[in-house]
């Protein structure tokens, strides 16, 4: 039986390729195309710098990159005078293309900005008077966190009203999550119409006890928003499990489809949007058949009558400076359960998903942009409140046997650093030494080291000129606080994905602070207007101001934990847009 995924995969293929070509005849045009590839670069990497320069110069890399994108197959049209820096390739993998002729950015990557951006450049008029027409439109959550599901409504009601769309209209009808952080901010910031329920499974019932203990009847809603948990599926898990199984991820799950397979045909959400890390999507040991546990849920919801379609979500490609991705399915009920439903769903799904790419910019705001908007927020390491945890000193460390002085040494001498070149700087020490441990301080230092070094020795194979890596005082550089040479990353252009518990050191320009709260809600699309529109209080700033982590911060009642919390509320809005 062919899969969902595989049945679009085929027809984007039949799409892309002529369909009488066989198997073999791919292959070799594959390999062709891959070969004039090779000798492509071969040719680019053989030129000196002085060649390279006057290519630059005379306007001819331009031509050049739009030739080397037609032989890998895209279609990216670069701008003359762009840099693409190196961390930004290695992050993203390939390059995505601008899908849309953006002759104007969002003003920022605002969710409010950016949902402004898309309805007054993407969507067309019929678009905008279809989703008025679905309005009132009444909003389900399970797994609901800080429940952003009404910040992603909130924006598109707002960039509809500023289009002259006046009668769109969204209501929050219902919200299950079972922290008890998160209920006390949901009861602060949800309206008195709302009912919270403690669990996804609370809803199987026809009448539900809510968190204020009232039995009310059920509530229903045309749409319902619902993250995986995804503390059984992430690679960084210690406790992996199938979500098909028992464990955290497995109850979240089985209390949702027991709650949809309680209602009627009629009583259940036309469109059901899904959120999890894109470990789902991948096949795990854990999981007992050959399907992927993506696939698995979708199949559920298909004996429940709905037909769906799972995507991947990159921050950067939707403006968002961040390495964040997620996975996002999409389930549209059917009328009933015959062939001809199936098929219109389909044709549905795949006008939503062209939507999505449309809404795409291919390139995140500049990530020296957006701290700097919220660098009020951005406290230093003293002012933040931060205790550095306590670490030896090299020498006592030395002297007491402990390993990492030795893993040091033997990266150092791995890398080819001089010696000159592992001495830490005077005005470097005092930057960060305040912030984290001294064991890190040391790896970042030889990790800077490498880097700046790597990119002399291979400046001539670079493929634009002026890319190399300066100075770590003449650039902008993030890392995480528990940095060691065998873990962590130092990047440039864009954030590392927030997880909890992590903490993130930013070096600009020399000059070293601690990301906050506020910091992390701001790479992820939680900007001022957003703030605002979450109505936060002054204790809850202040304490997001002060805090070096993305955590649950029970003193301040501050609920900041990762995932659909914060981090994906764009891809809430993606999909109630495309849907609509």
């Amino acid at each position: 039986m062919t899969s969902d995924s595989e049945e679009s995969s085929a027809s984007e293929a039949h799409e892309s390729s002529a369909s009488e070509d066989s198997p073999e005849t791919a292959r070799i045009r594959e390999a062709a195309r891959r070969d004039a590839a090779r000798k492509f670069r071969l040719a680019r990497f053989m030129k000196t710098d002085a060649e390279k320069q006057a290519t630059w110069d005379s306007g001819e890399t331009a031509k050049e990159l739009a030739e080397m994108d037609r032989i890998m197959g895209k279609h990216r049209q670069p701008t003359k005078g762009r840099e693409t820096s190196s961390e930004e390739e290695s992050s993203s993998g390939e390059s995505t293309p601008n899908l849309v002729d953006h002759k104007q950015l969002p003003v920022s990557s605002g969710v409010f900005d950016y949902m402004e951006w898309a309805v007054n450049h993407v969507l067309t008029d019929a678009e905008k008077d279809s989703v008025c027409r679905k309005a009132p439109l009444s909003i389900g959550s399970m797994c609901s966190g800080m429940g952003t599901e009404d910040l992603a409504c909130r924006a598109i009601e707002n960039a509809m009203l500023r289009a002259g769309r006046v009668s769109f209209k969204t209501h929050s009808a219902y919200k299950a999550e079972s922290n008890d952080d998160k209920i006390d901010f949901l009861k602060r910031h949800t309206t008195g119409s709302t009912q919270i329920f403690a669990s996804n499974a609370d809803l199987a019932q026809a009448e539900a006890q809510n968190v204020n203990k009232e039995i009310v009847a059920r509530p229903t809603s045309k749409v319902l928003t619902a993250g995986i948990v995804c503390i059984d599926i992430s690679s960084m898990t210690t406790t992996p499990r199938a979500v098909s199984g028992a464990g955290k991820s497995g109850d979240s799950l089985r209390g949702l489809l027991d709650s949809l397979g309680s209602m009627s045909l009629g009583e259940r959400p036309i469109l059901v949007i899904l959120e999890c890390v894109p470990r789902l999507a991948h096949h795990r040991k854990v999981d007992p058949d050959h399907r992927t546990g993506a696939q698995y849920i979708l199949d559920e919801l298909s004996k429940l009558g709905y037909v769906g379609e799972w995507q991947t979500v990159r921050p950067r490609d939707f403006y968002l400076p961040q390495s964040r991705d997620r996975v996002y399915a999409m389930n549209l009920l059917r009328n009933d359960f015959t062939e001809a439903s199936t098929r219109l769903r389909r044709e549905d799904l795949a006008k939503a998903m062209d939507l999505i790419s449309r809404m795409k910019l291919g390139k995140p705001e500049p990530l020296a942009t957006v701290l700097q908007n919220c660098s009020k927020y951005i406290a230093s390491g003293k002012q933040a409140g931060h205790r550095k945890r306590q670490s030896e000193t090299l020498e006592a460390a030395e002297k007491s046997g402990k390993k990492w002085p030795k893993d040091h040494k033997t990266y150092a001498e791995h890398k080819y650093l001089s010696e000159d070149g592992c001495i830490l700087p005077s005005d470097f020490v005092a930057e960060v030494s305040p912030l984290i441990s001294i064991r890190a301080m040391r790896a970042m230092w030889l990790k800077l080291a490498f880097m700046k070094q790597n990119s002399e020795e291979n400046k001539v194979h670079s493929l634009m000129p002026q890319k190399a890596f300066t100075d770590w005082n003449k650039m902008l550089l993030i890392a995480p606080t528990g940095f060691g040479v065998g873990w962590g990353l130092i990047r440039t252009a864009t954030f590392p994905c927030v997880t909890p518990g992590m903490e993130y050191v930013i070096l600009d320009n020399g000059k070293a602070r601690l990301a906050c709260g506020l910091t992390m809600m701001a790479l992820q699309g939680i900007q001022g207007k957003e703030v605002k529109s979450f109505r936060l209080g002054p204790r809850e700033r202040q304490a997001l101001a002060r805090l070096g982590r993305q955590c649950v911060h029970r003193q301040h009642h501050c609920c900041l934990s990762s995932g659909r919390s914060i981090g994906d509320v764009r891809g809430l809005m993606f999909c109630l847009r495309s849907a609509l």
